[in-house]
Parts: structure tokens; sequence; C-alpha cells
């Protein structure tokens, strides 16, 4: 299945796990968007979708590398078969 997402807002959590290991993550001010990209760049494998909601049009990603948590306000969800 191939999804596009139309995205509203895309908000950041790091792991709690991290936050405790390098307190400089928790304070980077980058936003969430540059977090991304730099997680598709360097370890796109890593990438997954762990939850999607289409009534409260929500969806999150998960990076399994860096275990950074990626939610996403979606206003418009398309799927796809391949």
């Amino acid at each position: 299945m191939l999804h596009r997402l139309t995205l509203r807002a895309l908000a950041l959590r790091i792991s709690a796990v991290h936050a405790v290991e390098d307190e400089a993550k928790v304070h980077d001010e980058r936003p969430a968007d540059v977090h991304l990209e730099e997680c598709a760049a360097s370890h796109p494998a890593a990438l997954a979708v762990r939850a999607m909601d289409v009534v409260r049009e929500t969806a999150g990603l998960r990076c399994g590398e860096c275990r950074k948590l990626y939610e996403l306000d979606v206003t418009t969800f398309e799927t796809h078969q391949r």
C-alpha cells in the first residue's frame, strides 16, 4: 500500500530514553521537518508508519534508528495499492 498525506502540521517528540541520555536533543530548536528530512536521508529504512487515524485526521511516524516520533496533523489521506 502507498499512502499519500497532505499535512497541516508536523510535530516532533523525542524518546524519553534519548532525552535522558542526551539532554542537548531535548533543547534542539530546529523545526520538526528538518529532523524528518535528516532521518529520511540518513536511514530511510528505519522510518515506519506507527499509527494512522482517518477519523481524527492524524498519523504518526517512528524512526527506529534515532527513536524520534513524528506526529502528523493531516488534511487529506490517499491510499493506493501498488
